[in-house]
């Protein structure tokens, strides 16, 4: 027999049925040799300080650095049946191997291996590694099965990150809420994340806007210049202005130079994961967790798409041939037929732009796969639609020209003053074109021509001043705080620090998402509504962490760093063992410097403000508690497992059904509950029971009349 281990029941359902595994048991799928079994997320866990010693569950001084000689791990107890279940059957002597079907990823990765682990598995194993989840890919993924070794490198990465994050979250939590007398949660990445929010607050609140002025001048040979010295047009004086309009008020002079050049703009790369939240958010205001759930479910679920978790924006020279095939698939769909056929005409850009090897690790660029020809995809969610949208439209957006169009630049002296002026007239929209047909896209303007000759001489009919201040920089939104965290030399101002973390970035493509989300949860950050996409700001709570928590804790340089040395563990340039003793002396030296009370810092009271969470309900899921927030009732095992019952949908709009509280603890009882006065859509009233399946991602959800 050939035992398949995967990450969830979804996935192994999908696998069970191409591998003609169709008999179903007990937490597994059986037939045609096979034995398909599923995790629930993370089973097995490293184990808490009480887990090695009972005297460590008290928090004291004395008890710090914890640091264990060897890490042990332990079964996770709200998946504790399931695991049982996988355990027996990886202990079976009739297997020949094992397929660690986990996801495509470092995080997959590593849940596979502490299971095996944990499991004392003597069995071969071999990694099965898909980019989407069509039924052909995961045939051809099976018949090109890699050795497990092949990756051994990425389970070491991710096993230090999972170590080094024990290590630096629990000993300095404990550390500094010791030492300030309430809980202070610090994180090896969220705590760095939460300094980039508080810095920009800081930079907006301190902000002072100042004044500057520019001269305009209006020449009687119909074009607008502005006046400018050594490429500086500003000035912070409006006499010094004034003194530029009486020395050239109503005075001639000549055109010194008239310049044409042609110019483009290269169309945009395909999606990488991060790139595509940060469209997500700026154009339909989804959340970073929100855009990875959807993407998620369009990989996983619906098999429209390949694999999400990727940093990279670029596919294969091996899949070069395969564009155009794409293309032509995307043309079968109504809203896309006369953009995709247009560039096929045309003829497609296909070049190192959108093909380049080195700049894939992993995983290529987010694609569609060729489901979506025989997909019925108005039955998808809202989020779905929006989110296959984007990634079409840029999937048509990187094989379109780029946007060319040609550049005059004006320059005039008048009384030895110079002013300037450029025009633009379009050539070619490119891809622009198909962003204002599909995104709504503002079409950009041809601007007027100038009608003067290089050494013309010319006059100025009149002159202004515009009297103008500078603006305080823009808050975070989830979008941008994700392009901080990838780009951190972009949003720090200090030289030497931009040396620092130079390429390196805060987490990765796939844990980014998840950080904010739990700065969200711990209420150290707040979402502020304005317009469609809402603005991160840290709390008063956030801010009081990061002015009490020394620099070296909270900087992004250390943190940037270790991230660098993360990586090199997974290309093998360096032994996890190296990076794991420097992560030990950084907290022993924490410990060392801040082990003791600062009685003129204490933090106040969080539980005053902020009281023990109801409980809910029972996760449909995984089984641990359900907690309410502004817009869910949600897992509280959030970073395992994504159950999420949403107050607002689709289908409770529909019948006019809110979701209370009430509502929520008899769906999770009962998986039903009475609703009064639903409204028809002739409008009138009816009382019927909302029955709920909780299937994944998303539950279903019907009506029952008495």
């Amino acid at each position: 027999m050939i035992l398949c281990t995967c990450e969830k029941p979804s996935v192994a359902k999908d696998i069970a049925k191409v591998l003609g595994a169709n008999k179903y048991q007990n937490g597994y799928y059986e037939g045609n040799g096979y034995l398909v079994t599923w995790a629930v997320g993370h089973l097995v866990t490293l184990c808490y300080p009480e887990d090695y010693d009972e005297d460590l569950k008290k928090w004291s001084f004395d008890t710090l650095p914890i640091i264990p000689k060897q890490f042990k791990t332990k079964v996770m107890d709200h998946v504790k049946d399931q695991y049982h279940i996988v355990e027996k059957l990886i202990q079976r002597d009739d297997i020949e191997y094992i397929v660690n079907c986990g996801d495509a990823g470092r995080e997959g990765e590593y849940i596979q291996r502490l299971i095996y682990q944990q499991a004392k598995n003597h069995h071969p194993v071999k990694r099965l590694w898909l980019s989407s989840f069509t039924s052909g890919e995961i045939r051809k993924a099976f018949q090109n099965l890699l050795d497990s070794s092949e990756k051994d490198n990425l389970y070491e990465e991710a096993k230090a990150r999972a170590q080094a994050d024990w290590l630096v979250g629990l000993n300095l939590t404990r550390l500094f809420t010791l030492r300030h007398g309430d809980v202070i949660r610090v994180g090896r990445v969220q705590t760095p994340t939460l300094k980039l929010i508080v810095d920009l607050d800081n930079k907006i609140d301190h902000f002072k806007p100042e004044p500057f002025y520019e001269v305009y001048a209006d020449f009687k040979e119909g074009f607008q210049a502005k006046w400018i010295h050594e490429k500086q047009s500003r000035f912070t004086k409006r006499e010094d202005a004034e003194k530029i309009i009486n020395k050239c008020d109503g005075k001639s002079g000549r055109i010194t130079k008239l310049e044409t050049k042609e110019k483009s703009t290269e169309r945009p790369l395909l999606y990488s994961l991060d790139t595509l939240q940060k469209d997500a958010n700026r154009i339909y205001g989804y959340g970073a967790a929100e855009v990875l759930d959807i993407a998620q479910s369009l990989y996983e679920t619906q098999k429209l798409i390949t694999y999400p978790r990727t940093d990279s924006n670029y596919l294969s020279s091996e899949m070069k041939h395969l564009v155009p095939g794409f293309i032509n698939i995307i043309s079968t769909i109504d809203q896309y037929k006369a953009t995709s056929e247009q560039l096929s005409e045309q003829g497609l850009t296909i070049n190192s732009r959108m093909i380049n090897d080195s700049k894939i690790s992993d995983h290529h660029a987010i694609i569609v796969t060729e489901n979506i020809e025989n997909h019925d995809l108005a039955k998808l969610s809202v989020g779905e639609k929006s989110i296959l949208h984007l990634i079409i439209t840029r999937m048509l957006c990187a094989v379109a020209k780029p946007f060319r169009y040609s550049e005059t630049s004006l320059e005039a002296v008048v009384e030895d003053e110079t002013f300037v002026s450029k025009t633009k007239q379009i050539i070619d929209l490119g891809y622009q074109q198909i962003e204002v047909d599909l995104l709504g896209k503002t079409l950009p303007k041809d601007m007027e021509l100038f009608h003067v000759t290089n050494g013309q001489s010319v006059s100025i009919d009149s002159m202004n001043i515009a009297d103008k201040q500078t603006t305080p920089p823009k808050p975070f939104t989830e979008g941008t705080l994700i392009d901080a965290m990838k780009n951190l030399k972009k949003y720090i101002d200090s030289d030497s620090l931009k040396n620092a973390v130079s390429d390196r970035g805060l987490g990765t493509v796939a844990t980014r998402a998840g950080i904010i989300e739990k700065l969200l949860q711990m209420k150290v950050v707040e979402k502020v509504k304005k317009g469609k996409v809402p603005y991160l700001h840290a709390t008063t709570l956030g801010h009081q962490i990061i002015q009490l928590l020394p620099d070296s804790i909270s900087s992004p340089e250390m943190t940037a760093e270790w991230e660098a040395k993360l990586s090199e563990i997974e290309s093998g340039k360096i032994k996890p063992e190296v990076f794991m003793k420097n992560i030990q002396l950084y907290v022993q030296k924490c410990v060392s410097d801040y082990g003791s009370i600062d009685k003129d810092n204490q933090i106040a009271s969080q539980k005053k403000k902020y009281p023990e969470k109801e409980v809910i309900g029972k996760c449909p899921i995984c089984g641990a508690p359900v907690y309410e927030n502004s817009k869910s009732f949600y897992c509280s095992d959030y970073k395992n497992c994504k159950f999420s019952l949403w107050k607002e949908n689709n289908y409770f709009k529909a019948i006019g059904f809110k979701l209370t509280k009430a509502h929520a603890k008899k769906l999770l009882k009962d998986q039903k509950t009475l609703a009064k006065n639903l409204k028809s859509k002739k409008g009138n009233s009816y009382d019927a029971w909302i029955c709920v399946e909780w299937t994944t991602p998303y539950p279903k959800f019907t009506m029952e009349f008495d």
